[in-house]
């Protein structure tokens, strides 16, 4: 672990006279061989790089300071007012704001970089899969069992809701693996940092995306019933025995078995029955 960023870090909570907020997810990383390999994966210095880079919960500063130093636009989103006004007052560009209440359809072509609170980050990767937004890289840490599932397979454990809308929408590779002690204070859990991209194509329009989030949702909404009973919620039942047969589908398939591939071409086929 580098001491002398744990140190400084501790310094800046003294300056500040306060402790990290455990209600808002403040767990600070303070290894910085971790967050040069953030840096690193996010390739931030490509001259073909366009647009901003945004970091979510900057708190003491660690990943941000890194960020400062590649002269590119840096946007802070913060809900911490403590920690709004001392990057305010350090000259940066900051909103306070709740991630998942921000209106992400006003940011420009951006790249987010984060260590996120661990509370709002799979619910983050969804809204910014769906959302009409112009993010299109990010580099994001994970709690080491969210990071698990956004990259789970079909037939696993893993394998979920968040592994579908997560797929679907971004090529996802793994960056690096975190422990607790790379952290201040250390939280109970490992944690992994994964590098996504948006996929160009997609068969799914964006006004098509939330009704599709909807409907994976209903399909992993019960794992232990039938695919085809969870669906029969949304969609008429004699309609999802056409497109399991013209699919190979067993009907008695539970959510799991299912690739994204065959939930964005299940999802596409009753839509053009009108059947959603």
């Amino acid at each position: 672990m580098a001491e002398y960023s744990v140190q400084k870090l501790l310094a800046r909570l003294g300056e500040l006279k306060r402790n990290p907020n455990k209600k808002l997810g403040q767990n600070f990383l303070v290894n910085q061989q971790i967050v040069a390999k953030i840096i690193a994966a996010a390739k931030l210095d490509r001259p073909t790089l366009e647009g901003q880079v945004i970091e979510i919960g900057p708190g003491l500063g660690a990943l941000t300071e890194e960020l400062v130093k590649l002269d590119r636009t840096l946007l802070l989103i913060e809900m911490d007012r403590d920690w709004v006004t001392f990057w305010q007052a350090e000259g940066l560009d900051v909103i306070q704001a709740d991630a998942l209440r921000f209106d992400w359809s006003k940011v420009d072509r951006s790249v987010l970089v984060s260590n996120l609170p661990y509370q709002i980050a799979a619910s983050l990767v969804v809204d910014l899969s769906v959302e009409d937004c112009a993010i299109n890289e990010m580099v994001l840490m994970f709690q080491k069992e969210v990071a698990a599932k956004i990259t789970g397979r079909a037939r696993s454990d893993d394998y979920s809701l968040l592994s579908v809308i997560s797929q679907t929408f971004w090529t996802i590779s793994k960056v690096c693996e975190a422990g607790p002690k790379d952290f201040y204070p250390p939280p109970r859990v490992a944690s992994r940092v994964l590098r996504f991209q948006k996929k160009v194509a997609t068969e799914l329009r964006v006004e098509e995306r939330k009704r599709y989030l909807r409907f994976v949702k209903q399909a992993f909404s019960q794992r232990r019933k039938k695919l085809s009973s969870n669906l029969a919620q949304m969609a008429p039942p004699e309609d999802l025995t056409i497109c399991f047969d013209q699919m190979k589908i067993n009907d008695n398939a539970r959510a799991e078995e299912l690739s994204w591939q065959q939930y964005v071409e299940l999802f596409g086929r009753l839509m053009r029955k009108a059947a959603l």
